[in-house]
Order: C-alpha cells, then structure tokens, then sequence
C-alpha cells in the first residue's frame, strides 16, 4: 500500500512538473512574442513620428545641407542642367541683384530614404491590428490630399512627390550660400490649409 501511494505521488508529482513546463514554457515564448511585438511596435512609432514630421524634416535638412556645402563644396551654383549627388535637376540663373537662385530636381538620395520609411510604415500599417486610417494618418500632408479621392494611389503618388521632388531656393550673401526647401515650405503651407478645413468640416457636423 506504502508502495502504491508512493508511485501515486510520483506520478502526481511529475504530472505537476510536465504542467509548470509547459506553462512556463508558454510563458516564455509569449513573453517573447510580447517584447517582439512591443519592438515592433517601438520602430513603428518612431517612423510614425518621423513620417509625420517629413516636410519639416526636409526643410532643416536643406538648410544644414546647404551650410556643409559652404565648407566641402560639393555643389557648385553654375545654371543648367546638373546630376551630382544623386540630384537630378535643372539650375536657373540668380535673380534679384544675383542674390536668390532657384532650382528643381529629382532628389534621388532624399526620395530613397522617405521611401524606404513610407515602404516599411505602409507593410506594416496593412498587416497590423488597427485600420488603415490610422495609419495613413501619419503620412499627415499625403493622407490630407489623399482623403477627397479615397485611393491609396493618390496617397503614394503624394508621398512619391513630396519625397522625390526637390526645390530649393538659394541665396549667395556674400562668399556664404544657404538653401531653403521651399518645396517643403509649400507642403506645410498646404497641409496646415487642409488641416483647417478638415477641423471645420468636423466642427459642422457636430
């Protein structure tokens, strides 16, 4: 009798052990799974943020770009068509008093990098939980000109054009240039407009 209670517990004893496993076990994996996710979700934040800030981005990072190139100078201001630095574009002659300069081009290497963000944000945004308007939202001037044609397309064309289209406006003071993204001045101007009428739109239906 001794024996078979003993064998008994054992077999208790083991049946418990096999289940604090397995528990743990799921336990790990799901702590795992749930530090993944959060991660995840870290990135996506981050480029939501990123993504929602692009055209002010743009415009600061003309204006830093334009002031290393005063040192290295890896640009020069000649009118014309140029390709340099993965710039494709054509260069006006100076105007008023040969102060400002303007110029437009394709900006390969600026166009590259929101892309590979915009890319990555639109995987994302379709396969995770929450809706699509949500994510677009965060495209913020794209999803704003967007909204009326209800069309992804007309979403990617946006961001394809505010990423890839450059057109910065320079002016030579003296032996110093500094160039403005007036492209990205444009896009906030439109967005914070459309902003606007959205908050209006809002407020009527209430």
């Amino acid at each position: 009798m001794a024996a078979n209670m003993f064998v008994v517990n054992e077999v208790r004893a083991m049946d418990k052990f096999e289940k604090d496993v397995e528990n743990n076990g799921n336990g790990d994996f799901k702590g795992e799974k749930e530090k993944e996710k959060q991660g995840n979700l870290g990135v996506q934040e981050f480029l939501n943020k990123v993504l929602y800030c692009e055209n002010t981005i743009n415009l600061i990072g003309g204006v830093f770009f334009s002031c290393a190139n005063n040192y290295f100078k890896w640009l020069d201001y000649s009118p014309g068509l140029y390709f340099k630095l993965g710039c494709l574009g054509w260069r006006f002659g100076r105007l008023i008093k040969y102060i400002s300069q303007f110029d437009i081009n394709l900006n390969l290497g600026r166009g590259a990098f929101w892309l590979i963000a915009g890319a990555y944000n639109l995987i994302k945004g379709f396969t995770a939980e929450n809706n699509q308007d949500s994510y677009f939202k965060h495209l913020h001037v794209s999803y704003l000109i967007a909204s009326p044609f209800k069309d992804p397309i007309a979403l990617i064309l946006s961001f394809l054009v505010q990423g890839f289209v450059s057109a910065p406006l320079t002016f030579h003071i003296s032996n110093f240039n500094i160039s403005i993204s007036l492209d990205s001045i444009i896009w906030i101007g439109i967005g914070y407009i459309l902003e606007l009428k959205v908050k209006k739109e809002i407020e009527k239906k209430r």
